[in-house]
């Protein structure tokens, strides 16, 4: 009986101490990016307050050259005319190789050239607002004329730059 307490009591010791005492500190960063809370733990270690910086930049950077509505990479393909060229960046250029890896994979399933009509339902981050969510569906008509630009194909790459084939087309990829 002493045997077992005694083992019994190892054992919820190892436990207690891998439970509560952890494998050091631990650090929470926490802030917004792309309209989403973001919360980054790491365990084991203090963050610093330089590290967090780095990482706060690197999110708003991405942010940036992803986002729809402002002076980025994804913002200039949308906004130029067709087979005018567009450089990107290596994250937007990694980004943008996988979304057409996935849009190929899932024979089109997954798409981010859906940003006109994301638009049209008002669903887009530039044009999405709680307080007005449309309740009718725009007619459908509009959806049609819009269903050709939801393309992926619509936009070529050569190296690192990007050519769209039509004016209209948009991509979205953050």
């Amino acid at each position: 009986m002493k045997k077992t307490a005694i083992v019994l009591c190892l054992i919820l010791g190892v436990f207690f101490a891998f439970t509560f005492c952890g494998c050091g500190e631990s650090s929470v960063i926490d802030f917004t990016c792309f309209n989403t809370q973001v919360y980054i733990t790491v365990n084991g270690e203090k963050i610093t307050a330089e590290t967090e910086s780095e990482i706060k930049n690197k999110f708003s950077s991405l942010e940036n050259s992803l986002s729809v509505t402002k002076s980025g990479e994804i913002a200039s393909i949308n906004s130029a005319a067709a087979n005018l060229p567009v450089k990107l960046g290596d994250d937007a250029f990694s980004v943008f190789g996988l979304s057409k890896t996935l849009y190929d994979f899932t024979n089109g399933y997954f798409n981010p050239a859906v940003l006109p009509i994301s638009r049209l339902w008002k669903l887009s981050s530039d044009t999405y607002d709680r307080k007005t969510v449309i309740t009718v569906p725009p007619a459908a008509e509009e959806i049609a004329a819009l269903i050709p630009l939801a393309d992926f194909n619509l936009f070529d790459v050569d190296g690192k730059t990007v050519y769209k084939t039509v004016d209209d087309a948009k991509i979205d990829l953050g």
